[in-house]
């Protein structure tokens, strides 16, 4: 997943980044029923903005500074796991969601693909959305620490 280029003509730092790509899950997801009715894979890349400075000067995981990928993994496979999706948009946005509720990120880029197996002509499909904490303010957790939305009819 490309980073956005570096404008030199600002004065603000760039922020640093943590990314995980290539991270699969099975789920239920697709606009049709008949593609809920069985499991799929879809892969996960996510691009994570956040000041880690504190954090590697001391060579230390401080909360404040520090996105653990096995956190954010087991968060994701949570998430993805907890109901069937219609669109991989909304899983998208629930997985930007989750990380900018969950971990120190000032900004987040998140992209969800699959390989449909109802159009075997596509390599995959994709969407992709960069959202920021204060994108998510009016979004909470529930008790299981997943973003609240209501379950599909």
């Amino acid at each position: 997943m490309p980073s956005e280029d570096l404008d030199i003509a600002t004065s603000t730092p760039p922020a640093d980044r943590v990314m995980g790509q290539g991270f699969t899950y099975a789920c239920r997801i697709g606009f049709h029923a008949f593609e809920r009715s069985r499991e799929q894979t879809v892969v996960v890349d996510f691009e994570a903005e956040l000041d880690w400075r504190s954090s590697s000067a001391d060579d230390r995981a401080l909360d404040v500074s520090f996105v653990d990928y096995a956190s954010v993994n087991g968060a994701i496979d949570a998430l993805v796991g907890s109901r069937p999706w219609r669109l991989l948009e909304a899983l998208c946005e629930d997985i930007a969601t989750l990380i900018c509720l969950r971990f120190p990120v000032q900004r987040v880029r998140v992209r969800v693909h699959k390989k449909p197996y109802d159009m075997p002509n596509a390599d995959g499909v994709a969407v992709e959305c960069v959202r920021c904490p204060a994108d998510v303010v009016h979004r909470h957790l529930d008790d299981a620490g997943l973003p609240d939305r209501p379950e599909p009819a």
